[in-house]
């Protein structure tokens, strides 16, 4: 495949992404174009692969010419928002950083590494509502599970309040040790 179709290649799938997820990862446009296989990513992600590169078919160069060709078209066409991502590893034990590159090539790593989001997505984010703080004197019920039903009183639900009003401070101190 020559440069110019690695570029058009490059460009639909990217559009592609964009169109179905809001964003472009330079991961998920390997995936697509059959360069890097959905197995060997997931063994990557859980560390059985020490870089990603290396599961990746294709020459080097090639490889480094589709992410510039990538970072051009989301910067420059698109108009697309880079945001660094770091990725880290998956399973149990701690979460390492994972390595893209054989020699932890800072550009090659940013390259890698850097998601292109979408105006929709970002709008959508910035315009989300926050949630309201729970206030402490707020009381909210609960449902029972079947599982613990049974050591409470028969109900279907427990009110929980998160500040003690007067009747249940009268009703804590008017209770002695002996009597529980």
């Amino acid at each position: 495949m020559n440069r110019q179709q690695l570029e058009a290649k490059v460009s639909t799938v990217a559009h592609q992404l964009l169109a179905a997820k809001g964003f472009i990862s330079p991961v998920e446009v390997l995936i697509a174009m059959g360069k890097l296989s959905k197995e060997d990513h997931e063994r990557w992600r859980f560390r059985q692969i020490p870089y990603l590169e290396r599961v990746i078919s294709g020459s080097l160069n090639q490889l480094q010419f589709l992410l510039r060709a990538l970072r051009a078209l989301a910067r420059d066409q698109l108009r697309l928002k880079p945001s660094r991502i770091v990725y880290t590893s998956w399973g149990k034990g701690s979460r390492q950083k994972l390595r893209f590159s054989k020699h932890d090539n800072p550009y090659l790593e940013e390259l890698y590494s850097t998601h292109y989001v979408g105006r929709k997505l970002i709008e959508a984010k910035s315009a989300k509502p926050q949630r309201e703080p729970v206030v402490a004197d707020q009381a909210f019920a609960l449902p029972l599970s079947s599982a613990c039903a049974g050591l409470l009183k028969p109900s279907s639900s427990l009110a929980i309040s998160l500040a003690p009003s007067a009747d249940n401070r009268a009703d804590t101190s008017s209770q002695s040790p002996g009597n529980t």
